[in-house]
């Protein structure tokens, strides 16, 4: 009897027990509900860091703009929102409002993440410099980066367009900046002037680049060159056929030689330029006007030659003139003996007739004078 009596009430005591913890269950929902599992991971790259400070006043440098974010989420559509850069909410923030001027080490926090999503930063801190706002015009120095790159063209010339900018940076950086320059840069060789636009930068005096802020990024470098030149000789080259009684030519050039400019040819490997004359049926002496042949890649402000063609006759041709001449030069002077001779003798008759007169006027003289006796 006693054994069923505490048989009962043992059972009673666990039914009891057993009541009152289904009773705290059912009182206790958050227990039934269970946790979230951020079972989506994303990893985004160089996500901008947002500092905060009073840009009117203050001029920050020497930090890295950018940390790595990683996002993890139980709802798939919603971290891949927030990991594409144009649909995001959230942004990673650096608040130096309360900072001074020097060098600090700043936390990072993520602002406006959506609920449901969690960020994780590969840094948690960053380190920037803050110093005094600060503007002033330089004179931009443009330069060429690579002067082997000229081929054939000599450098004249090197200026910029604007002359000069406005640098805004730090009260201390400014101090450090050694030269504004516009780096002249080309993949191709330079064989002609030109203009080109380039990035501005500030080096310091060990030629390190420094952290400012420009009113233009870029300005135009114009490159002025010139061509290497040298003088070349003009030689003449017949061509055709030789006419009858001519054994070839003469060719006096005007001018002989012309200043060639390389126009990207490699002027060390011409030393003179051939002009082709057509001699057919030329057979007396000629002057003619023709145009220089100058390959592309050299250049000439001469263009053309005048070529005075002089014909060399042929030997036969001298020897029949020559004998003509003596001919009839023999023939003049048979002529002219001739004609002496002829002289000659008629003043021989003459003396004779003049001795025979006088003789026989003295002989009728004598015998005049006899008979007056």
């Amino acid at each position: 009897m006693e054994l069923n009596v505490k048989s009962k009430l043992i059972t009673a005591v666990f039914a009891l027990l057993l009541t009152l913890i289904l009773f705290t269950n059912a009182n206790n929902p958050a227990q039934n509900q269970s946790k979230p599992t951020y079972n989506y991971e994303e990893t985004v790259k160089e996500v901008p860091i947002v500092f905060e400070y009073d840009d009117k006043k203050y001029y920050i440098q020497g930090y890295e703009p950018n940390v790595d974010v990683k996002l993890s989420s139980a709802n798939r559509v919603q971290l891949l929102a927030e990991s594409n850069a144009d649909t995001r909410t959230f942004k990673v923030v650096a608040n130096l409002k309360k900072l001074s001027t020097g060098t600090h080490e700043v936390k990072l926090t993520v602002e406006n993440l959506k609920s449901g999503v969690k960020a994780k930063l590969s840094q948690n801190k960053a380190t920037v410099t803050i110093e005094k706002k600060i503007s002033k015009k330089f004179v931009v120095k443009p330069i060429l980066a690579d002067e082997r790159k000229l081929d054939g063209v000599r450098l004249t010339s090197i200026t910029s367009s604007p002359k000069s900018v406005n640098v805004t940076t730090g009260s201390q950086t400014m101090k450090e900046i050694a030269i504004v320059q516009a780096l002249f840069t080309s993949n191709s060789l330079i064989t002609q002037s030109t203009t080109k636009s380039v990035k501005l930068e500030a080096l310091n005096a060990k030629g390190e680049k420094l952290d400012v802020t420009f009113d233009q990024t870029e300005v135009e470098d114009h490159l002025a060159v010139k061509r290497v030149s040298k003088q070349v000789r003009l030689r003449p080259k017949q061509n055709g056929n030789l006419p009858d009684g001519i054994s070839g030519y003469q060719f006096v050039l005007n001018p002989e030689t012309i200043l060639l400019s390389s126009n990207g040819g490699d002027l060390d490997k011409i030393n003179e330029i051939e002009i082709p004359i057509d001699i057919s049926n030329i057979a007396q002496s000629t002057t003619k006007v023709y145009n220089i042949p100058i390959d592309s890649d050299f250049y000439s402000e001469q263009k053309n030659v005048t070529v005075r063609i002089e014909p060399i006759y042929t030997q036969y041709d001298h020897s029949q003139n020559d004998t003509n001449a003596i001919n009839q030069t023999e023939g003049q002077n048979q002529q002219t003996t001739q004609s002496s001779q002829i002289k000659e003798s008629s003043s021989s008759a003459d003396d004779d007739t003049n001795k025979e007169s006088t003789s026989t006027t003295a002989d009728e003289t004598k015998k005049n004078n006899e008979v007056k006796e």
